[in-house]
Parts: structure tokens; sequence; C-alpha cells
């Protein structure tokens, strides 16, 4: 009789498929916001390089991160590199929203900001793979 290898179980890594759904679920995000805006800059109206910018910072807010609500079109410009853009002026950015979003989206925001963080895993990146591909994202 000889020797009989024995197959290991291939070991998922863990880190690895978190990385892959954590990029599916960006690209999901930003699939939906461009798709909810127009692909159209919400300042300007300017169509090239449209940047996904979350209204609500992603950092503080990880519940928000994968939210397309959270989110709206911006050019270049309008986002990072004008006098007036999102990150450099966020009191005109505040109020562009204010003439741009509904009301209700914006009072969905700031009640999903006073509900507590989660720590994406696997399980909660299928949650939100599952949500955007399905598109059962709330609808003002």
């Amino acid at each position: 009789m000889g020797w009989q290898t024995i197959k290991k179980p291939k070991r998922i890594n863990q880190k690895k498929l978190q990385k892959k759904l954590r990029n599916k679920c960006k690209k999901l995000w930003r699939e939906a916001v461009l798709k909810k805006w127009g692909s159209k800059c919400i300042v300007c109206g300017a169509t090239i390089l449209p940047n996904c910018h979350h209204i609500v910072p992603k950092e503080m807010f990880s519940l928000l991160r994968y939210d397309p609500i959270n989110g709206v079109v911006l050019c270049p410009s309008h986002h990072k590199f004008g006098k007036f853009s999102a990150h450099k002026n966020p009191l005109w950015f505040v109020d562009i929203l204010i003439s741009k979003m509904k009301p209700e989206e914006l009072d969905y925001l700031k009640r999903r900001m006073n509900e507590p963080a989660i720590v994406f895993n696997t399980t909660e990146y299928q949650k939100v793979l599952d949500k955007l591909n399905t598109d059962k994202v709330p609808c003002f």
C-alpha cells in the first residue's frame, strides 16, 4: 500500500476576501450615486471626470459609507480643487446640498448619523452588496 496524499481544503484568506468585497461595494456605491444624479456635477452640470463625494464623512459614520443617499456627483473642481469645492469650502457645500437635495434625504442622513457604527466584516460587506445589487436603496 502506497502513501496517499490528502488534499488540504482551500483556506480562504479573509483579508483578501474582505478587500474584494470592499472594492465591489465601492464600485456599486459609485454606480448608484452616478445613476441617482445623472452622472453630472450637481453644481455646474459638467459630465467630464465625475467624482462621487460622500456628504457625511465615511470615516466617521461607517453606517453611511455605502449608502447612495450619502453621495453626490461633483466635477473635480467642485469636489477638491476649486476655491468653491466640497473639501475646501464646507459651508458653501452645505448651501449647495440644501438647494439640491430633498429635505427627506437630509433628514434621513441626520437620523442615520445617530445610529451605532458598524464594523465591516465579510458578513456586513455581503449585506451591503445584496442591498446595492437589488436596488433596495431608499428613494425619496
